[in-house]
């Protein structure tokens, strides 16, 4: 089910029916299940972090779905991945938004 087109960063954010999130691609489809690391998901570091929140937020009520989903979106380990990562842009905008984080 797609929740947000968070066209700005290149994603596609999508639940899947046993609830992981899930992102298209052009060839294939990545599902993050907790052996996952999110790094599929460091797109999302491009965007303002409450405009990814209020577009994830607005996908859930357009779904029908409780907005406390968005407790449960990786925000962290998106944040952890890009830090963590050996490209500069993402260690630099995971830096950016681990201040919009604290």
């Amino acid at each position: 089910m797609k929740i947000a087109d968070l066209s700005a960063a290149r994603l596609q954010i999508h639940l899947s029916s046993e609830d992981w999130w899930v992102v298209p691609g052009p060839t294939s489809v990545t599902e993050l299940k907790p052996e996952t690391t999110p790094i599929f998901l460091l797109p999302i570091l491009e965007l303002d972090h409450s405009a990814a929140k209020d577009a994830l937020k607005d996908g859930f009520v357009d779904a029908g779905l409780s907005e406390d989903l968005l407790l449960r979106f990786p925000f962290e380990e998106v944040v952890t991945t890009g830090r963590n990562s050996f490209s500069e842009q993402w260690i630099n905008l995971a830096l950016g938004q681990s201040r919009e984080l604290a």
